[in-house]
């Protein structure tokens, strides 16, 4: 995942990556939306308890915050722009396998993964954010990107919402994962290490 840019970032590339880190975030939050508007799919698909999908989310979170203090940590030691694209590419995938799942465990694996993927984020892109931003604009940039987690959860929610009434619970899973592939595709070509 290693780019070479031959040229000089231009003197707006610190918003160009907010920008670019936007996306990234919305469609974090946007994934992690997803179980919640199918759930009454998933209960009756697989004949889950109402327990049984409380665990998922659960266990989701737990792993996420186990995950992201260990990501922080190498984060801090590798290239940041591997790890973002790392990240979205693995939770994308993970995303992606969701609609496999035959059962519970499936279910919860999958979710596990897909946490794991996502908690490699936020420790990076702040750090990023944070090298590229000077500290009189640091603060205004770290919350247009926070927007992206209100906005990637309540849109991401909707539009989960309205894909599965459409074309069933596996649906959302598939179109959010393939945005998360376009997404990498731009970021390839676009996204900078730090300043």
């Amino acid at each position: 995942m290693i780019a070479r840019f031959p040229r000089p970032a231009p003197a707006h590339y610190p918003w160009i990556l907010i920008g670019l880190l936007w996306m990234v975030s919305f469609l974090n939050s946007a994934d992690r939306a997803i179980l919640n508007a199918v759930k009454p799919l998933l209960r009756d698909a697989f004949a889950i308890t109402d327990v049984q999908l409380g665990l998922v989310d659960t266990v989701f979170f737990w792993t996420y915050a186990v995950c992201a203090f260990m990501f922080g940590r190498i984060g801090d030691s590798v290239r940041r722009r591997n790890m973002v694209l790392f990240g979205l590419l693995f939770w994308s995938m993970a995303t992606g396998f969701m609609p496999i799942a035959t059962g519970f465990a499936m279910l919860l694996g999958m979710r596990t993964l897909v946490a794991v993927g996502e908690s490699t984020y936020y420790p990076t892109a702040t750090a990023l954010i944070s090298s590229w931003h000077r500290p009189a604009m640091r603060s205004r940039a770290l919350a247009i990107h926070q927007t992206a987690v209100f906005a990637g959860g309540g849109i991401g929610s909707w539009a989960a919402g309205a894909l599965a009434d459409a074309h069933g619970w596996s649906m959302p899973f598939i179109v959010f994962a393939l945005l998360g592939g376009v997404v990498f595709g731009l970021l390839i070509f676009t996204l900078r290490d730090d300043a």
